[in-house]
This record gives C-alpha cells, structure tokens and sequence, in this order.
C-alpha cells in the first residue's frame, strides 16, 4: 500500500475513532455507574491493529486519547491520565496478545482488561481512594462483554474489507 493511502486512512480512522468516543461521552450506557463504557471507538482502534499494524494502532490510540483530552478533559486533567495510561497498557498488552496468536477475541477482552485495570489502578493512585478497589468485580465484568462485543463488531468490518486475521 502507498504510505500516503495509509497515511489518509489512518488519518479517517483516526477521526472515526474521536467521533466515537465524544458520540459515547455524551450518550453514556451506563449513566448509573460513572466511568463505565463499552470503548465504541476502540472498534476502530482493534480495526486498525489488524488491517496495518500493532504500531499503527498504538499511534492510533494515543493520537485519538490526546484529542479527546484536547476536546474535553483537558491535557494532565485526571481523566486524561487514567486514559493515557490505560491506552498505552491496553495496547502493549494486545500486541503481546496477537503475538502469541491469541484469537481476536482473547486480543480484545485482554485489551479491554487491561485498559480498565490499568485506569482503576492510576484511580486508586491519584485520587488516593483505595476503596476504588470495590469496582473491581463491575469492571471486569463490563471489559469481558466489551471485548466480545468490540472483537464480534471488529471481526465483522475485518471481514468485509477482506483483511484476513
């Protein structure tokens, strides 16, 4: 593929991905238990991982956590961090993941896992509330169906664009 092709696909998928989580934002799931959501734009992000590349992606995702910041929590802002840091755990966890030629859907759940751990732990951290800890069973429960559900909607565009995973 032509690296400027490429370069204004991941650019559209990219945006894609900010639309999505503004989209999720302001339309919460699950308005009852704050900070809970499927992670709609990491469709995009999974997408991207296996069309291109785990570097592609990782850019990606960092790319699109920075502009959300940028658009509404604000850079430094706690909830920046919490993203950041689950954005870049999540997908060091993923390449590891497809590296040992797990299924798509054993990427995303350990993705999903990891990116939610990864935000209760710097939670617990900077707000200084170990009692965070009792959200744990909610999260997990939360990034297991979300990992089915954003690999069974990944695997599906994956399909139709003929990219073979």
């Amino acid at each position: 593929m032509n690296e400027m092709k490429k370069t204004v696909e991941l650019s559209m998928l990219i945006g894609l991905a900010v639309v999505l989580n503004i989209v999720e934002n302001v339309i919460p799931l699950f308005a009852t238990i704050p900070g809970i959501r499927i992670g709609l734009a990491n469709v995009v992000i999974v997408f991207i991982f296996y069309k291109y590349s785990g570097k592609d992606a990782f850019f990606a995702s960092i790319t699109r956590v920075i502009l959300v910041g940028i658009l509404f929590s604000g850079i430094f802002s706690p909830v920046f961090l919490f993203s950041i840091s689950g954005a870049i755990v999540s997908m060091l966890i993923m390449i590891v993941a497809k590296f040992i030629r797990l299924p798509i859907y054993g990427v995303s759940i350990l993705g999903s896992l990891s990116h939610s751990m990864t935000q209760l732990v710097v939670a617990m951290y900077i707000l200084n509330t170990p009692s965070l800890i009792y959200y744990l069973p909610i999260l997990i429960g939360v990034s297991i169906f979300s990992g089915i559900f954003i690999a069974f909607i990944t695997k599906h565009m994956l399909k139709q664009f003929e990219v073979s995973i």
